[in-house]
């Protein structure tokens, strides 16, 4: 079996899930200020918000927290975010678990992502 010296095997790249997320405009501009003092670029801000939804699967009582999660007409704009694999699995889970709960919200993912920012966004800006 031969060897290709100049062309190295091709990795396969890692499986990233792109949504879209309703954020309010206020909550947009503390991650800006949160990614301004940890010296990182706009690009990182789905790296940041993949950190956030980490976080929140490690919180004990997360559904509470996400059923006290609403978004004001007007005053929120979509975003777009690109999650890795763990922070995937871990999105799901946590879906899965408001699911079983029978807790009631019209869009889970959303209230998810928009619940760990806030949780990331109240330990950062209080430091």
């Amino acid at each position: 079996m031969a060897i290709k010296l100049f062309h190295p095997p091709k990795l396969k790249k890692e499986v990233k899930k792109r949504l879209t997320v309703r954020v309010p405009v206020k909550m947009l501009n503390d991650i800006t200020i949160c990614l301004t003092r940890e010296k990182m670029s706009q690009r990182k801000r789905s790296e940041w918000i993949a950190h956030s939804i980490i976080s929140l699967g490690e919180i004990e009582n997360f559904a509470d927290l996400i059923a006290e999660d609403w978004v004001e007409p007007g005053q929120s704009c979509p975003v777009q975010i690109t999650l890795d694999k763990d922070a995937q699995k871990i999105l799901e889970t946590l879906k899965d678990e408001i699911i079983n709960k029978r807790i009631h919200i019209n869009e889970p993912q959303s209230s998810i992502v928009r619940t760990a920012i806030n949780q990331k966004l109240l330990c950062e800006l209080n430091d």
